[in-house]
């Protein structure tokens, strides 16, 4: 049906199999939610040496398949209808945890269907107000396919979240269909440099290039710039060197549970201060 009319389609019972497998997916991810049985880590992101924000992150540690990657279960959210359940779950989570997490700031992926529902703003400010959350304190990433067409509709949703004091991130920045001439047309803070770019740069010199060029058209626009993946030294050398300042990736952390981030800030303060009592 969804390739439309007049065509001969042959049944294979792997197609049914597959479509069964989504739908009992489905319903658990909908039980996991109701139950609460879904979690948050964090990822830090660096600029210096020094921690300045993290990432939350989705995770899912299914009873029986253990972990379920985000990639497979928040499609089946945004096919069924469970986004907006999924999403407000992360939101909330996040928000509460950023009280604890004093300085930094907390960036939390926001899916295309959930900008595009009509009472976006409003739920993110409800949740917000009852979370008693410093919008100045979040980052909303977004994907760059949200900005194709340039929907009023988005910009004005993008528009408003900034007026609220939320901070809007491109994530995944140079892969779909934005590139450079979307970042005046948006209220765009800050961009991601893709984890395609950075595993790339060093062995192949255009990749150097592109994220140069991607760095200094951000910066001409007063936009920040984060590269993502980074897991080497060679890797972060090379990011410098072209500019960029904030890191994410394995090299500088795995994603956590929020009481391991915070005892591992409260032990390098530790540190700190006994460094400088020394």
């Amino acid at each position: 049906k969804r390739s439309g009319r007049q065509r001969l389609m042959f049944f294979d019972a792997s197609i049914d199999e597959a479509h069964r497998a989504k739908q009992s997916l489905r319903d658990e991810l909908r039980d996991a939610l109701l139950h609460q049985a879904l979690s948050v880590v964090y990822q830090k992101q660096v600029r210096d040496g020094r921690t300045v924000g993290v990432e939350a992150l989705v995770r899912w540690a299914h009873r029986e398949q253990g972990e379920i990657s985000p990639s497979v279960f928040v499609p089946v959210a945004e096919e069924s209808g469970l986004i907006d359940a999924l999403g407000n779950f992360v939101m909330r989570r996040a928000f509460l945890d950023s009280r604890k997490m004093q300085d930094l700031r907390v960036s939390i992926n926001i899916s295309a269907a959930q900008i595009r529902m009509h009472d976006f703003v409003e739920k993110v400010q409800s949740i917000a107000s009852e979370t008693s959350v410093d919008p100045l304190q979040i980052e909303l990433e977004i994907t760059e396919g949200l900005l194709l067409g340039q929907d009023p509709e988005v910009r004005q949703t993008l528009d408003r979240l900034r007026q609220l004091g939320f901070r809007i991130v491109l994530d995944d920045f140079g892969t779909g269909y934005s590139s450079l001439g979307y970042l005046h047309r948006y209220p765009i803070d800050k961009i991601k440099i893709d984890r395609l770019f950075v595993m790339k740069i060093g062995p192949d010199a255009k990749y150097d290039a592109v994220v140069r060029a991607s760095v200094g058209m951000a910066h001409a626009l007063d936009i920040e710039v984060i590269a993502e993946g980074v897991e080497s030294e060679a890797q972060h050398a090379r990011l410098m060197a072209a500019g960029c300042r904030d890191f994410q990736g394995f090299l500088f952390g795995r994603p956590v549970a929020l009481e391991a981030l915070l005892a591992e800030r409260t032990g390098a303060t530790a540190s700190a201060n006994a460094a400088a009592g020394s």
